[in-house]
């Protein structure tokens, strides 16, 4: 107000101004939101306003969640409503998209009941790239994911089978991600109570938009690169791919892992799975639907024979199928 920052501390607050005698106003969101408009004596949407104070002046601004507002950390992975003969507790799965590292201690996670709150430890720190997983139930998580070490809680709250609305907020109050997911579509259905988790398609994309989730191959990918995604590499000038392609995969010949690219020039459904040299499927790698880009996808060829293996894209429109070759 007129070149006074006023803080969250300073309030309640007032000064004395001369009656008609214009003043500047400035409306600044805190990180995380965004600035909606005035109500009250002046109406506008523009953040900084002239405003011509008489005796009784009264003057609110309203802000909102901004869920465009780029994040470090992101909320990449949720499971919250897992199969009945798979139940390894409600969790979900953060990842690191930033190239620093993240000092997420003393963050909270909630969802939309209020006496739900996790604080993270203090000084957990998330390299460039890494993922952490959030459990309800650390017995019931581990009981089925073994494997998995890089996980924090247990929180002693699960999430709603039917969505909700769930938040990340660091130290200063900052909303650091938020979406709310449901159980029903253009969320992927799979995801309540078949086993599937969702899983976001790219952690660039807004994951407060249903159509940015997929659900996950088996049970999810806790902790690591999610099983469907992985990518989308955007070029600099945004150009889309104008044919469906699959590439060959790289490394190949190769052990345990590689990479299989493919481009999408509409949306769609398409599946991508891996078969043996008798035809028999051993991974699918892809089933759901894709919006126009070019992904990348891991196989994990660990628990399989040495040999040769066949993958193959189809949509309603296009099959192709490729060579590899898993050499251990």
């Amino acid at each position: 107000i007129n070149s006074i920052t006023l803080e969250e501390a300073d309030f309640p607050w007032s000064g004395l101004y001369f009656l008609n005698v214009p003043i500047e106003v400035k409306a600044i969101p805190n990180h995380g939101y965004q600035f909606d408009g005035w109500s009250g004596s002046d109406i506008s949407t523009d953040a900084s306003i002239t405003l011509s104070v008489a005796r009784l002046t009264n003057l609110s601004a309203s802000f909102s969640i901004d869920s465009t507002t780029a994040r470090d950390v992101v909320i990449n992975e949720i499971n919250y409503n897992s199969a009945d003969d798979f139940d390894s507790g409600d969790w979900i799965e953060l990842y690191n998209k930033s190239d620093r590292e993240v000092n997420i201690g003393g963050w909270t996670f909630s969802d939309s009941d209020d006496n739900h709150k996790y604080i993270f430890p203090a000084e957990s720190i998330m390299e460039p790239g890494a993922y952490l997983v959030l459990v309800e139930n650390d017995s019931a998580f581990t009981s089925r994911f073994p494997e998995v070490e890089n996980y924090v809680g247990e929180t002693g709250f699960g999430l709603k089978g039917s969505g909700e609305f769930i938040i990340l907020v660091n130290t200063e109050g900052e909303i650091m991600d938020s979406l709310a997911y449901d159980d029903s579509p253009p969320w992927p259905v799979e995801a309540d109570g078949q086993g599937a988790t969702l899983e976001l398609i790219d952690p660039e994309r807004d994951n407060a938009v249903a159509e940015n989730w997929t659900a996950s191959q088996e049970h999810g990918t806790p902790g690591k690169v999610n099983s469907c995604v992985t990518s989308v590499e955007e070029t600099d000038n945004q150009i889309l791919p104008d044919e469906f392609s699959l590439f060959q995969n790289y490394p190949n010949p190769f052990n345990p892992e590689t990479t299989i690219k493919y481009s999408v020039p509409r949306n769609g459904h398409i599946t991508l799975i891996v078969y043996d040299l008798s035809g028999r499927e051993v991974a699918k790698l892809v089933d759901g639907i894709r919006q126009p880009g070019i992904y990348t996808v891991s196989f994990d060829g660990s628990g399989l024979a040495s040999g040769i293996y066949f993958y193959q894209l189809k949509t309603a429109q296009f099959t192709v199928t490729k060579k590899c070759l898993l050499c251990k």
